[in-house]
């Protein structure tokens, strides 16, 4: 069957009216949520989706992809082929390119599942720049000695997953789909590929039932329906306290540890961790289980405010036994899940006179470090289009916004499918807002129009690091096309 089980929350022992009061603390901060869904003794008690994004839609899980990694070494140890002592070197003999530091022939397995390879991030153990990043992870001498200090390094990360590919012949994620994703029933995963290898530390894309299956079966130590798939020793040792983190920026729940690519958070609880809120958290505690998909960005705070909304509101008056049915209580839930949307500002009724001012003109932009040189606004039967031209080429930049709803759209700044709608939020206060589909990522792009036709405009991403490559502030002045 391999299907998630839908029940009341009542019969779980939480009040429906505990994820209502969730739902609606979202709604206040307006927090940028995309999927969140909640389980306890194996049962789904709340899936929420904001709309435009839908539970059926696959999502870029970024670092919760680490995890996975994990599973994908424990079951090629399981399969015979490696051991955690393995030096990693010994798999790529045909990359090293000269006499190697010491610490570069160290360096094990055990040593990257752990981030204690001797590197903290990407800077100094890969360039981005050259096509082979396990070249260059593999020639660059580590910082300190291997096994040593915790420094996250997604480039160990991407190592693991070479080695997966060495060793089975396959690319992790082919070698995934008999271990792990058919027994879940989890189909049509995507996973992104450096130089014909899966990029192990971000690249997995999966739905938001997908990712809690794979968390399930870590709760239940590795059985599905009464099925072993992973082994139990694995997972005891990949979940437990591996290390001390001791130099990371971002502090979600306090970082009380680090296991073998997973992390742990309070009261015994541990889980996964991707940028802008991509994670599961496993409760044992409470036999709980929670995930979610959002662009909260780590350095707006935004992440730890949504963690620390859900702890406080969703475990309120845990009950282990079933609470009394609340039918009523339960059919507002339901509408409540039914009717999200993804939030934005509170506007004015009805749309600008504005409007008509803005429509058919180009707008040459001052000088401005995005190098957008103007923007001409036409109205549309449904909204306005935006057409940019920018960069040292000069190229265009075409979309439509609805005001009412989202367009469905090719999004080709950023080369990925996304959405465009705007409003206004007075009557001079105009907000177009694009969301990205795969590409964790928005703009946000607010025009403001004088009373002289000229416009002041403030353009922002909100994303993945790659994504963040067009930012504007600046005024525009009406020329005549």
């Amino acid at each position: 069957m391999s299907e998630l089980s839908r029940v009341s929350p009542e019969s779980l022992g939480i009040s429906s009216e505990n994820f209502e009061k969730f739902y609606q603390e979202l709604a206040i901060n307006k927090l940028p949520i995309h999927n969140f869904i909640f389980m306890r003794h194996g049962k789904v008690a709340t899936l929420g989706s904001w709309y435009p994004y839908t539970k059926e839609m696959n999502h870029i899980m970024y670092s919760t992809s680490k995890s996975l990694t994990s599973l994908a070494i424990g079951f090629c140890m399981e399969d015979g082929l490696l051991s955690l002592d393995d030096k990693i070197v010994s798999f790529f003999p045909e990359l090293i390119t000269g006499p190697l530091h010491e610490f570069n022939q160290m360096r094990t397995i055990r040593n990257l599942l752990m981030m204690a390879g001797g590197e903290t991030g990407d800077a100094t153990s890969i360039d981005r720049s050259y096509p082979n990043w396990l070249k260059t992870y593999l020639n660059t001498p580590p910082r300190v000695k291997p096994g040593t200090l915790y420094g996250y390094d997604s480039a160990g990360t991407h190592t693991l997953s070479a080695v997966v590919q060495k060793v089975t012949g396959m690319k992790m994620v082919d070698y995934l789909q008999d271990k792990l994703f058919k027994p879940l029933n989890i189909e049509h995963v995507y996973w992104e590929e450096q130089m014909g290898i899966n990029t192990g530390s971000r690249g997995f894309h999966c739905k938001i039932e997908d990712i809690v299956k794979i968390a399930l079966l870590i709760h239940q130590k590795g059985m599905w329906e009464g099925r072993r798939i992973i082994s139990e020793k694995w997972l005891e040792e990949a979940i437990k306290k591996q290390i001390e983190v001791t130099n990371f920026t971002s502090f979600v729940d306090g970082n009380p540890g680090y296991g073998y690519q997973f992390w742990q958070y309070r009261d015994g609880s541990y889980g996964s961790k991707g940028h802008g809120g991509q994670m599961f958290i496993i409760y044992p505690k409470y036999d709980v289980i929670w995930a979610f998909q959002a662009n909260l960005e780590d350095q707006f705070g935004r992440l730890s405010e949504f963690i620390h909304i859900a702890w406080n509101v969703l475990f309120e008056n845990i009950s282990e036994s079933p609470l009394p049915e609340n039918p009523a209580a339960y059919q507002r839930l339901l509408q409540t899940e039914k009717n999200l949307q993804f939030p934005l500002p509170e506007e004015m009724e009805g749309r600008s006179r504005k409007e008509d001012w803005i429509n058919g003109n180009k707008y040459v932009i001052a000088k401005n470090e995005a190098q957008i040189h103007d923007l001409i606004i036409n109205k549309t039967g449904k909204g306005l289009e935006f057409t940019f031209t920018l960069g040292a080429d000069s190229h265009t930049w075409q979309f439509e916004a609805y005001n009412q709803e989202w367009n469905d759209q090719y999004i080709s700044v950023t080369d990925d499918q996304g959405w465009a709608r705007y409003l206004w939020r007075n009557e001079n206060l105009l907000e177009c807002v694009i969301l990205l589909k795969e590409k964790l990522g928005s703009y946000r792009i607010i025009i403001y129009v004088d009373d002289d036709n000229s416009i002041g405009i403030d353009m922002y991403p909100v994303g993945w690091r790659d994504f963040n490559r067009i930012k504007l502030f600046g005024m525009g002045y009406c020329h005549e096309i």
